[in-house]
């Protein structure tokens, strides 16, 4: 889950919607961003837009960390369910398309080469995916080169989302998520190589430059306010119901 700290609640965005915007924002890119000499645009898009489908048993329901006082994000998820979604949720893609499979097992194990301890779980996560995507490239016989183009932009699909789902609405550029301020880790020559910024400065528009896609994008952002009030009664977990989502409607457009 993803949660957003906003007033006496928490804005919530399950994994999986995430994913499928990631997927709906990589159809939408340039086509020379996404031309691939091995690897079909299909299967890229598959990948993309699955990349996170392990998360929907989990983000039926909220847990609350009483460390942070707030639910559980994707962030500081307990370990062990948060690798078993992971790995049923590669399994899954694997079982549709091999290439899929391997782009979603390199994105999940590159959450964990950051400098910090890893838990038990976590470290068998890693040596399983490692297995995995041994036999996988044995089996695909991909070219290095077309491999880590297609993942590199996976995860450049991944950030745009993020940089959505993560970031509020009308905030200074200084006040947005860390991670994106300034601008996107991924490089493009279609881009002349220049890192994308995005700014959002106000609910309807998205600005972003250089422009990644070939029209401005209409999207819709399915999310859930929970009171604070009604997490911190339920001892249990919480449970999301289908009604309670909204949708955040906005424009990712150029600078004109």
């Amino acid at each position: 889950m993803i949660i957003k700290q906003h007033q006496d609640g928490f804005i919530c965005i399950r994994q999986h919607d995430h994913g499928l915007l990631s997927g709906e924002l990589a159809y939408g890119l340039l086509p020379q961003m996404r031309s691939f000499t091995n690897i079909s645009e299909d299967e890229w898009l598959f990948a993309v837009t699955s990349h996170d489908i392990g998360w929907r048993s989990l983000d039926r329901t909220l847990l609350w960390n009483e460390h942070t006082n707030a639910p559980y994000s994707f962030e500081d998820y307990p370990p062990a369910p948060k690798v078993q979604a992971y790995t049923e949720g590669i399994n899954g893609v694997e079982e549709q398309d091999a290439v899929a499979g391997l782009l979603c097992s390199l994105h999940m194990t590159s959450f964990f080469e950051h400098d910090r301890p890893l838990a038990d779980e976590e470290v068998a996560f890693v040596r399983a995916e490692a297995a995995r995507q041994k036999r996988l490239k044995g089996n695909v016989n991909l070219p290095e080169k077309d491999l880590q183009h297609a993942f590199e932009l996976l995860q450049f699909c991944d950030h745009l989302s993020l940089y959505l789902c993560l970031n509020h609405p009308g905030r200074k550029k200084e006040e947005e998520w860390p991670w994106y301020k300034q601008g996107f880790p991924y490089r493009s020559p279609a881009l002349r190589n220049h890192p994308v910024v995005g700014w959002w400065p106000r609910t309807e528009t998205v600005i972003m430059h250089p422009f990644p896609f070939t029209t401005p994008q209409e999207v819709s952002i399915p999310y859930c306010f929970v009171t604070r009030e009604e997490m911190t009664q339920h001892n249990a977990p919480y449970s999301l119901k289908k009604d309670s989502f909204q949708q955040l409607h906005t424009t990712i457009q150029p600078i004109k």
